[in-house]
């Protein structure tokens, strides 16, 4: 197992939140924070991202 395999990234949409720049097997993103997820993933490219957004 890797180290990036260890870790997941949950993002929320909570404004100035500090971002780990660390590589990590998923991240997750909900609403408002999808912003926050699709610009992380400038950084690891390579990193599977799912967006959800509720009605």
């Amino acid at each position: 197992m890797l180290e990036k395999d260890k870790y997941i990234l949950v993002f929320g949409s909570k404004p100035n939140s500090k971002i780990p720049l660390i590589e990590v097997s998923n991240i997750y993103a909900a609403n408002g924070a999808s912003e926050i997820g699709a610009y992380y993933k400038k950084f690891y490219p390579e990193i599977e991202v799912d967006f959800y957004c509720g009605w």
